[in-house]
């Protein structure tokens, strides 16, 4: 794997920690895709497994092949690999996921078709704990506008433009442990563009050692202190309890009850007024992904009774059909469930 390389449209970028399990539908996954033109970096980042004889078993001349003596961390690893690109674009893969097929063939035609898209992702399907599908938004606009939220691209199945990282010598940050990956989409937002692909491009292991399930204990924390950054760009100083309402009712902070609800639908009418004097995100993007937001909510409302959904239904611009039913199918299953538990 010493030999000289030549010049790749594509770069592959995978760090590995620790991966021999699943190292090797990882590395094929990638050695088998249907668009050959590209160098695979991995960088082994201090294993004390069997993952680098399993990456030198491979005689491949694409692999170009680098280890770390000690574990640095995935930032570190990351950036690392940015220098060793010399691809046009640098794909994000990690070491216990799989890739499909046509994955870098897809990302590059659109790529290649607009060049003035810097970072792209699709949809990323979970195995494991989890056979969920992960979907982002799609257009510019609400990709954009939902970082003022979430992260609108999946990660471990992005595509980044290397010239646009080059041009404004960007890296990832360790600013926010574990969430390096929003951190960079937010630094370049107003950069470049963003797409998205409606297609699956991943599968994504899901399981207890997962690092992102390994620190929940602190994802609420850690997320305040960038809600209160991006809050801060729109000329907001949120209090704690704004903060809990803009994380919204994904964790204990914030309870559901009937006056959370209406402080929420509050809290997103407020941003959205906001923005739209500050058009720090996409006005029209801002609002479709609000406007989402506040429809999701509903469906974390029915285990806590009719009065919560009384309550969201009286503050809500219309009602949609699909809550209807999903309420319907609710109280139909617990219905079923207790004639069961009578039994």
């Amino acid at each position: 794997m010493s030999t000289p390389f030549p010049k790749a449209d594509i770069t592959v970028l995978m760090p590995v920690y620790n991966a021999a399990d699943y190292l090797v539908d990882a590395i094929d996954s990638i050695l088998n895709q249907t668009f050959i033109n590209f160098e695979f970096i991995i960088i082994n980042d201090g294993s004390e497994d069997a993952s680098e004889e399993i990456i030198l078993s491979y005689n491949d001349e694409r692999i170009k092949y680098s280890k770390n003596q000690k574990n640095k961390g995935i930032v570190a690893t990351l950036n690392k690999g940015i220098d060793l690109a010399i691809g046009k674009y640098i794909v994000r893969m990690d070491a216990d996921d799989i890739a499909i097929s046509d994955r870098i063939q897809v990302q590059k035609e659109l790529m290649d078709a607009f060049p003035r898209v810097g970072v792209s992702s699709g949809y990323i399907k979970l195995f494991g704990n989890d056979n969920s599908i992960w979907k982002v938004p799609l257009s510019n606009d609400e990709i954009k506008a939902t970082l003022l939220f979430d992260s609108p691209i999946c990660h471990p199945a992005s595509i980044i433009r290397t010239s646009v990282l080059r041009e404004h010598c960007l890296h990832y940050k360790t600013t926010f442990p574990h969430m390096e990956d929003i951190d960079l989409w937010y630094r370049m937002k107003d950069l470049t563009e963003f797409a998205n692909i409606d297609k699956i491009l991943l599968y994504y292991r899901y399981e207890n050692q997962n690092i992102t399930l390994k620190n929940k204990a602190t994802k609420i924390e850690r997320t305040n202190q960038r809600n209160r950054l991006v809050l801060n760009d729109l000329g907001m100083n949120p209090s704690q309890k704004e903060l809990d309402l803009h994380f919204g009712f994904k964790s204990n902070s914030l309870e559901v009850n009937n006056e959370n609800v209406i402080l929420y639908k509050k809290w997103l009418k407020n941003l959205k007024s906001v923005n739209k004097e500050k058009k720090v995100y996409p006005v029209i993007g801002l609002e479709n992904v609000i406007a989402r937001k506040w429809e999701q909510v509903f469906f974390k409302l029915p285990p806590y009774g009719i009065w919560v959904i009384w309550t969201y239904f009286k503050n809500s611009d219309k009602i949609y059909l699909k809550h209807l039913n999903y309420l319907l199918k609710y109280t139909f299953n617990i219905i079923v469930t207790n004639k069961s538990n009578l039994k």
